[in-house]
């Protein structure tokens, strides 16, 4: 199974996945595709409608992933001025 999720090629006609709903797949999928960009955020996982039908997310986690996600946003920005430095 890991070769599989590694290529990107999960297998949604078999067990376990046959009981599981329409939702529940599209998130793993939209968790598991092999081009991190395309990957969702802890955010969007949170904020799916699979995971919103079934929990709502606890407030001390979503003020965690709001700090976090204010993270990634400062290192993207430092990435970005080292990468344009580079470029001189």
């Amino acid at each position: 199974m890991k070769n599989l999720v590694l290529k990107g090629q999960i297998d949604f006609v078999s067990e376990p996945w046959l009981r599981r709903s329409d939702d529940a797949k599209d998130l793993v999928r939209k968790m598991l595709r092999t081009r991190p960009s395309e990957r969702l955020t802890a955010k969007q996982v949170l904020s799916h409608p699979w995971i919103c039908q079934n929990q709502s997310p606890d407030k001390a986690l979503l003020l965690r992933l709001r700090d976090v996600s204010g993270s990634e946003a400062r290192a993207e920005h430092i990435r970005m001025r080292r990468h344009r430095s580079l470029d001189t």
